[in-house]
């Protein structure tokens, strides 16, 4: 999510999923960037359900971002295809929807449910890019 949020409101301030998933698709991934003009990204279809362990990665480049599961790349986005407002500080994003627009109905019976994060990793090219801690 941009970290600019306060002076531009989603979704003008863009958003970049690393991951997206449905808690009633258990199959089925999405990596999305969300910007002025709507929505752009890829999905693909898990091997195994999202309760086995997946490595999910993006590559966040100047003029492209490019995303990945367990090590497969499965879809881009250009500079050039969208209206591009990915150049600035972002809140890094792992989305398990349940409930609302993306994450559908929700069974009555489901009282609590657990994302587990084993570790996030974070590297630069050519020194560009760097973490910033939430304070």
């Amino acid at each position: 999510l941009g970290a600019n949020i306060a002076d531009r409101p989603w979704p003008g301030c863009g958003e970049i999923d690393v991951m997206e998933l449905k808690g009633q698709n258990e199959d089925m991934l999405w990596g999305t960037l969300h910007g002025p003009n709507g929505s752009n990204g890829s999905t693909t279809t898990l091997d195994s359900p999202q309760t086995e362990w997946h490595t999910y990665a993006i590559d966040w480049l100047p003029d492209q971002l490019i995303w990945y599961v367990d090590g497969v790349k499965y879809g881009e986005v250009n500079k050039t295809d969208i209206d591009w407002v990915y150049d600035h500080e972002n809140y890094l994003l792992l989305n398990l929807a349940m409930g609302g627009n993306l994450g559908g109905d929700i069974d009555p019976n489901l009282a609590s449910t657990t994302m587990k994060v084993d570790w996030i990793r974070f590297s630069t090219i050519n020194g560009l890019g760097e973490v910033i801690l939430a304070k």
